[in-house]
């Protein structure tokens, strides 16, 4: 049996073409997805042994949340920009801060997580810290489960500080929205040499 001849090139082309025109000529989805994240309602920043604390959700889904908890020491003592979680201390030395948390969703603990080690805060450094809270988060928003305590121990060389409780709380915030932006670091005096 003999081979069919293929199309003329000028035809396949024209295809081609046409198939482009079409696709640029599709709207974009007029209803994105708006999924559930859970937030931080108040109280997200606070001051502990000469250390400055901020707390916010980073990620929020299904099979849980992740915190991100940046830890600042200024380079002399200053009055501190939120409530104190314990007497604040100069920071002259580095500090070992170890974190550990804690999420109750309708008066239950779900989920748990500590930092794996200390981590060294220097006199006028930053650090992001980052722990992961694995639950079924699908199965309580399903059961109109949004609302909950985050429970914050913060160790600060050796001292444990707190417990820093957050009133946290799910809803949707709109399709591909940041769920807590960090705020801009302080300015900071430049050294003269």
């Amino acid at each position: 049996m003999p081979a069919r001849p293929s199309p003329p090139s000028w035809l396949q082309a024209a295809a081609v073409v046409a198939a482009a025109l079409a696709s640029i000529a599709t709207p974009p989805p007029r209803n994105p997805r708006d999924f559930p994240a859970w937030a931080i309602e108040a109280d997200r920043e606070r001051s502990a042994e000469g250390l400055r604390l901020r707390v916010w959700v980073a990620k929020s889904g299904k099979e849980g949340i992740a915190l991100t908890l940046r830890a600042s020491a200024p380079l002399a003592a200053s009055a501190p920009a939120s409530r104190p979680l314990a007497a604040s201390a100069p920071a002259s030395r580095p500090r070992l801060l170890a974190v550990s948390a804690r999420l109750f969703v309708a008066g239950r603990p779900v989920a748990s997580a500590a930092l794996p080690a200390a981590a060294r805060i220097a006199p006028g450094s930053e650090q992001h810290l980052h722990l992961a809270l694995p639950f079924d988060n699908e199965r309580c928003w399903n059961l109109g489960q949004n609302e909950g305590t985050l429970e914050l121990v913060v160790t600060v060389d050796g001292r444990a500080l707190g417990p820093w409780r957050l009133p946290v709380r799910q809803s949707r915030l709109g399709p591909h929205r940041r769920l807590e932006p960090p705020a801009p670091p302080a300015s900071r005096p430049r050294s003269q040499p």
